[in-house]
């Protein structure tokens, strides 16, 4: 026998060996990811929906290579969402789209890959695993925002102190008085007089539930104090503009527009869709909200063709239980929709502010353009082509445009001569 039959007889086996294991381990974590209920080995995109960490903060983001080296290290201050996306562009560019997840609290989250990769001389080289810490914890900035004329009166009217609250009249721009159900202050609606949207903005609703919560406060002292038939009453004059659109408000405006306008989805999901919002620089809605839907216990087979999904679609509980009756009549695009719409006016709000913050180009600003893409949408087929000053464009979707994702565009207009 000679020295090569001897070491293909003493090595063989155990590269065999390391061959099956491989295999195994590799079919074994297409399997997991595959398996709804495993929330340890997940899809990139399935990472923002269970996140844990602290929602604002700084955070240090530390990259290591296979071999256990440190590839770079990150200091990010922001949101748990802009930290996680330091550490997902690394494993995008690796080609890496899926993880395993180690810890994952709110001061930790540790990814990795599901394997180790062998292939090539700098096999140790190659991304790891991201390890992301809170270093210290931040509040998010409070924006404050005027809000409508609204009558608020709450009462406690037996032994028990049980509060209750009659509904918010509010004036419309018309003059009419319309009473508003104080459970359903989130809700689209339309004058009853002349036809035009008489919705709540978010920093109105807000500060109904301040006013609301005080005299709630207010009535229990009373109660407390011996008192069993209590009426309250607070009149609050607001201005009705518009909120004021900002960095840190943009996202939350445009998921409250398009889950109000739609309806789609219950209120209780805006969150939901500002956390989706976070992806939608690198992946398409319909991607996003796929891995969404299919993060979490599914819907049976019976369940799903119940509501007229196939058996193959995905259809989390949590997802379904953000769905409104009309949502439920379009379960797989009713998440995506209301994304993409509030996406487009994300767009149209940076696209204006981009513009505004170049000193070379503002100076010059004239207004944006339009352009549209619905002829048989009365807004977009009177605005297409049009320029108008910058303070009238309308980021968040005009009332009058009927588009369901109100797609249309803005470009600056600029006049090169003013000024001069």
């Amino acid at each position: 026998m000679d020295a090569k039959t001897v070491e293909w007889i003493i090595f063989g086996p155990a590269i065999l060996a390391l061959l099956l294991v491989s295999w195994w381990a590799m079919e074994e974590s297409h399997r997991r990811l595959n398996d709804p209920n495993d929330d340890r080995t997940v899809y990139l995109d399935q990472l923002r929906h269970m996140l844990k960490l602290a929602p604002f903060g700084i955070y240090r983001v530390t990259l290591f290579r296979q071999s256990g080296n440190i590839h770079a290290e990150h200091i990010v201050t922001g949101t748990a969402q802009d930290a996680l996306n330091e550490a997902v562009t690394t494993f995008r560019r690796a080609k890496i789209d899926a993880v395993h997840v180690g810890v994952n609290s709110e001061t930790e989250l540790q990814i990795g890959r599901l394997y180790h990769d062998h292939r090539g001389r700098n096999e140790g080289r190659k991304i790891g695993k991201a390890v992301l810490k809170l270093l210290e914890r931040l509040e998010p900035a409070n924006i404050q925002e005027p809000v409508a004329e609204a009558v608020l009166v709450s009462s406690v009217q037996t032994e028990k102190p049980k509060v209750t609250f009659e509904n918010i009249s509010i004036a419309c721009d018309c003059g009419a008085q319309l009473d508003v159900p104080f459970d359903a202050l989130d809700q689209t609606r339309l004058c009853v007089v002349c036809g035009n949207d008489a919705t709540l903005t978010s920093t109105q609703v807000t500060e109904i539930n301040e006013a609301a919560l005080k005299l709630k406060k207010q009535a229990l002292k009373r109660h407390q104090a011996g008192e069993t038939n209590i009426q309250l009453e607070h009149s609050g004059k607001f201005s009705d503009t518009k909120p004021l659109l900002t960095a840190e408000n943009i996202r939350y405006e445009a998921a409250h527009e398009a889950v109000m306008r739609l309806n789609y989805l219950t209120p209780d999901a805006i969150p939901t869709i500002i956390s989706l919002m976070e992806g939608g620089m690198t992946d398409h809605p319909r991607a996003i909200t796929t891995a969404y839907r299919k993060n979490g216990v599914q819907l049976s087979k019976e369940e799903k063709k119940a509501l007229g999904v196939r058996a193959n679609g995905f259809l989390s509980r949590k997802a379904l239980d953000e769905l409104t009756e009309v949502g439920r009549e379009c379960p797989l695009v009713a998440h995506e929709k209301t994304l993409l719409r509030a996406m487009f006016s994300e767009n149209r709000f940076k696209q204006a502010t981009l513009c505004k913050l170049s000193t070379n180009l503002s100076d010059h600003l004239d207004g944006f353009k339009y352009s549209t893409l619905n002829p048989d949408c009365p807004f977009c087929r009177d605005v297409d082509g049009t320029v108008v000053r910058t303070e009238e464009v309308a980021i968040l979707p005009h009332r009058d445009c009927i588009c369901e994702t109100a797609n249309y565009l803005i470009s600056a207009h600029f006049d090169w001569l003013k000024g001069v």
